[in-house]
């Protein structure tokens, strides 16, 4: 990437320069400012990789484990430094916007590439790309794998390592697997058009299943396998036991002021995508290569669901910012769709813009969740006061808790959240803490101790009743956006 940027610099490309240097600027002034529990969630376990835990083997984990396998080093590298990590993260947000550079450039021409790599950087942090979560790893490998894909002379060996990566984005976020089924009938179609060989389809094919089954043998050979195909097994079902409900989680999404932005986001992607596939013949050379890239916006777009979370759009980002910067600059007279599209895209920009300076703006260690930092940081040093650096806690369902505190999990369930799912696991988390004897463990008081017996909290009534009879509150910790966490103390 240095040596792209000093040749652009030689000829003349400051434009990028100084997108770039902005876009640093942001990263640099959000900082650590602002606490997400989910980000901490993947500090903690990262935390726990440094020492040399499994996911899915030492402790159970809902999620695909490949980003917390390049964390975990990283995490040890910067001695837990949440600073050094954040900055990591803005090293992969400024390769995009390079990558978003050159595609295009090359596909639209210059004015392109500029606009759209200067509506990426300024758009990224109104979604919470500067988190430490594996989203911006995904807009990265799949923008790196399209670049591949559009090379003047597409070879097998551009074929095998596109679908290289786009398999590791499988082992990242399970919506991957669309990228990996989209690129596949995009190839069948180049395949009857006689541009590329059968074969080649083969070898994408294969490429894209390396890391999965290199994951596999990985488990087979250290351990853990029955364990991983069961978590995902596990994974898979919840978010088919989502699917019924995705109608009604968006329209709470779109009733939801925060995440506003994403809703016109989508909609300026649909509205847009249609309308660029009708007039490509026209607006664009290459339609082959149009085509490929509304079939990476796609498949960035599915990672949004079933899970309406404001960080899951941004690997539609990339493509979205390329497309708005195209129909801005194609804007033409007397041609009521180009100025639909252009004022579109623009009044989307201005929300995307206001949206990353609320995020400049927001107070130092404040949070997103319904806990607050400070509320986190009093029970962990409370936490960390009271047992010694050897001992080993439970916190339910606060992940951030053990990486604040220093403090390892006692039990291969450090959270209790797999019991809504698998009901059949909270006796199984129960035996645990009665055979291991844990003496502290922090909890969200509304979920286990003043539990209603209904069809969200149902799964956790055996698990109340053992905790009601063996610990007693030794310390609750208020907090004024949601319930109290509660440290109890064994009996």
């Amino acid at each position: 990437m240095f040596g792209f940027l000093s040749k652009k610099l030689k000829q003349g490309e400051t434009t990028l320069i100084l997108i770039l240097l902005l876009q640093l600027a942001i990263h640099l002034k959000i900082g650590t400012n602002v606490f997400f529990i989910d980000e901490q969630t993947y500090l903690s376990e990262a935390s726990w990789i440094s020492e040399g835990l499994i996911p899915h083997r030492d402790f159970f984990l809902d999620r695909l484990p490949a980003f917390l396998f390049l964390l975990g080093p990283l995490y040890s590298i910067s001695g837990g430094s949440f600073l050094f990590l954040r900055i990591s993260i803005a090293a992969i947000c400024l390769a995009i916007t390079v990558m978003v550079f050159i595609i295009g450039e090359r596909l639209f021409g210059k004015n392109v590439g500029r606009l759209s790599a200067a509506i990426f950087a300024i758009s990224e942090p109104a979604f919470l790309s500067f988190m430490v979560m594996p989203d911006s790893l995904y807009a990265l490998l799949s923008s790196a794998a399209f670049l591949i894909l559009i090379s003047e002379k597409l070879n097998r060996k551009d074929i095998l390592f596109s679908g290289f990566l786009l398999g590791i984005i499988l082992t990242i976020r399970q919506s991957g697997i669309f990228a990996i089924l989209f690129v596949s009938l995009f190839l069948i179609y180049l395949f009857y058009q006689r541009k590329i060989q059968s074969a080649e389809i083969v070898v994408f094919l294969l490429a894209s299943a390396i890391p999965t089954l290199s994951f596999f043998l990985f488990y087979a050979v250290v351990g853990g396998l029955d364990r991983l195909k069961f978590n995902l097994f596990y994974l898979s079902r919840y978010h088919f036991d989502l699917l019924p409900h995705a109608a009604d989680k968006l329209v709470q999404f779109l009733l939801n002021s925060v995440d506003f932005i994403a809703w016109f986001q989508i909609l300026f992607f649909l509205v847009m995508a249609l309308a660029i596939h009708l007039r490509h013949n026209s607006l664009m050379p290459g339609s082959s290569k149009v085509t490929l890239l509304l079939i990476f916006a796609l498949s960035g777009l599915l990672n949004f669901f079933p899970n309406t979370a404001l960080n899951h759009i941004l690997p539609l980002l990339p493509w979205a910012s390329i497309l708005m910067a195209l129909c801005i600059l194609s804007l033409k007279e007397n041609d009521f769709s180009s100025i639909f599209l252009a004022s579109l895209a623009m009044f989307l920009f201005f929300i995307n813009f206001n949206s990353s300076i609320v995020m400049l703006t927001v107070t130092p260690n404040t949070s997103y969740g319904h806990i607050s930092y400070n509320t986190f940081r009093s029970v962990s040093d409370y936490i960390k006061s009271h047992t010694s650096p050897d001992e080993k806690i439970l916190a339910y369902d606060f992940l951030p808790i053990y990486h604040m505190s220093e403090r390892l999990p006692d039990s291969y369930y450090q959270e209790a959240e797999f019991a809504y799912t698998n009901k059949d696991s909270e006796e199984e988390i129960t035996q645990i803490i009665e055979q291991k004897k844990t003496r502290y463990i922090a909890l969200v008081s509304s979920y286990y101790i003043n539990y209603k017996v209904d069809k969200n909290m149902s799964a956790f009534v055996r698990l109340s009743e053992y905790l009601k009879e063996n610990y007693t509150t030794e310390s609750s910790f208020s907090n004024s956006d949601g319930p109290a966490i509660l440290v109890l103390r064994r009996k």
